[in-house]
């Protein structure tokens, strides 16, 4: 009975306009239609708590549910990709880094020589993946649990549209065209997550759970933007501009959808929510 009318209080409130501490969820409106954007995160422990009333019943009331790929593509499928384009067995890593940045990498994958065997001969930005993946295993976090695969598998079993702003071979090739500099320094930065805690893993889970997008941001977009300009751009401001342009041609049709993307493409002034209101599309942030 207390869950039940906990549940309804948050469904009133949410009703009313009034913006839980929750993950981040935005309803975009125009005449006829409206489209639903909820910041999500990738990887998740699976007891996280994260559903609220007011956000099962957007799922619910969308007809189409957008990601940004498929979150549920076949292993083997991602395999063979990461063989095509993260893979390199002509050079190795070791003369693509800097010594340091390998003897980096070698310290951190010391304790897991097959993997570590497999990302000298990977492109620097998928060794980069390959690290930053450990410290969110070590923390229980895993992508099954995690939002997009959660809503992408329900979507399926509940007869939804889904839709995709890219596929994985279009990620995949993204990332191996970023220049090599620049997949040097996505590499190097993911090696500085290494030393990170169970503790810090789960914060920024605890923080994405609570909404608190001022503690995310700042300290991961930010970050990115002042000191990695070039990364910032490919990953981030140029994505979020193509994805803005299909949304906009989204909300001159009918219907309700919801969009489910990384919760920091929606904020700061190249996230979707700033790019939508700088169009003139009403924006409110629902929890």
């Amino acid at each position: 009975m207390l869950r039940r009318l906990a549940a309804g209080l948050a469904l009133s409130l949410a009703t009313a306009g009034v913006a839980l501490a929750a993950p981040p969820f935005w309803a975009v409106r125009d005449a006829d239609s409206t489209l639903y954007l909820f910041g999500t995160m990738h990887v998740l422990t699976p007891e996280a708590d994260w559903r609220t009333p007011a956000f099962d019943r957007a799922v619910r009331d969308s007809a189409q549910l957008w990601f940004e790929m498929d979150a549920e593509i076949a292993p083997d499928e991602i395999a063979k990709l990461l063989q095509t384009f993260g893979v390199d067995r002509e050079t190795p890593l070791a003369d693509k880094v800097p010594p340091a940045t390998m003897t980096a990498l070698r310290a951190a994958l010391k304790d897991q020589p097959a993997l570590l065997a497999m990302a000298e001969q990977m492109q620097p930005w998928a060794a980069a993946m390959v690290v930053q993946v450990l410290p969110m295993i070590e923390a229980g976090l895993t992508m099954s649990a995690g939002a997009d695969s959660t809503l992408t598998r329900e979507g399926k079993a509940g007869g939804k549209t889904l839709r995709y702003f890219e596929t994985a071979e279009a990620q995949l090739r993204f990332f191996s065209e970023l220049p090599p500099a620049v997949q040097v320094q996505f590499l190097d930065d993911s090696l500085e997550t290494v030393g990170a805690s169970d503790e810090d893993q789960l914060a920024i889970q605890k923080s994405w759970i609570d909404g608190d997008l001022d503690r995310l941001a700042p300290e991961i977009l930010d970050q990115m933007r002042l000191q990695r300009p070039p990364l910032y751009d490919a990953l981030v401001r140029r994505r979020n501009a193509a994805w803005v342009t299909v949304l906009a041609r989204e909300l001159a049709g009918q219907g309700v959808a919801m969009v489910n993307v990384g919760a920091l493409h929606m904020v700061g002034d190249d996230g979707l929510v700033a790019q939508l209101k700088a169009r003139g599309f009403e924006v409110e942030r629902i929890q």
